[in-house]
């Protein structure tokens, strides 16, 4: 059985042309996947290299903070949200970047890999403000006072908004799942 449908055509990146063809119903379930799946990797694959340098800024700046802080002789470490960060990079990198290079499409997985993973690029500014105690008035000379006389390397405002951000980013899963 012979369809006439409207077939795409790929000239250049930014031209799209429709060309009237006659196919076959196996041709043209062929032409309708390579279409939506062509849809699909053009957005995403701009949305995920957007993705991948907000990570990396996030990630520089945390290294040029902990670099200045340990030439001071105080001691240095990553936080919560940045480990969260640098797993949403390798999970990002591995999914959305590897693995369709490798198959030549994009999987459902790697749309909730890059949902969840901007959900938690969105909170990072948000936890890393709250491991500085910046959304209290005390801030965070209240941990010089303790017997420890060190700050924490996580903070009771960081553990919630890193639940929060959590939260947002699986219920973010969810909804790119089900789409």
């Amino acid at each position: 059985m012979e369809w006439v449908i409207a077939e795409l055509r790929l000239y250049s990146a930014h031209h799209l042309t429709l060309r009237p063809t006659s196919l076959s119903s196996r041709r043209l379930r062929r032409t309708r996947r390579m279409i939506e799946s062509t849809a699909m990797i053009v957005p995403q694959q701009s949305l995920v290299s957007a993705l991948i340098a907000l990570q990396f800024v996030a990630f520089g700046w945390r290294l040029n903070r902990e670099i200045t802080v340990g030439d001071r002789g105080s001691k240095t470490w990553l936080s919560l949200p940045d480990y969260l960060n640098l797993l949403s990079l390798l999970a990002v990198v591995s999914c959305c970047v590897v693995t369709p290079l490798a198959r030549g499409t994009n999987s459902r997985v790697a749309g909730v890999i890059l949902g969840v993973s901007y959900v938690l690029i969105a909170f990072h500014p948000i936890s890393e403000a709250a491991h500085y105690r910046l959304f209290s008035k005390g801030g965070r000379a209240i941990y010089l006072n303790t017997p420890n006389g060190d700050y924490p390397w996580i903070t009771g405002q960081e553990v919630l908004t890193v639940i929060v951000s959590v939260v947002f980013a699986t219920l973010a899963g969810c909804v790119v799942w089900h789409a």
